[in-house]
């Protein structure tokens, strides 16, 4: 039940309009923050790729956008 409310909570985060939709700029947008905290001397085309392999693996039905269901889906089934 926790990490449902983890999940939940950090899809929130990357749709801070609500709309129920991540597209891959706000994606881009949050994850880059990460990378540049944790991995600062990694090379920009190798975090470039990062982020477009995750946003590849979250949108399950490779619509371009990430709703809630396909975040909570594929990230539930990662942490079992």
């Amino acid at each position: 039940m926790k990490e449902a409310q983890e999940l939940e909570a950090q899809y929130k985060s990357l749709d801070e309009s609500g709309s129920g939709q991540i597209t891959f700029e706000k994606y881009r947008n949050s994850i880059s923050i990460t990378l540049a905290k944790h991995y600062s001397a990694m090379p920009n085309n190798q975090k470039e790729t990062i982020i477009k392999q995750g946003f590849k693996d979250l949108d399950a039905n490779g619509d371009g956008v990430i709703t809630k269901e396909e975040f909570l889906n594929r990230l539930s089934s990662v942490k079992k």
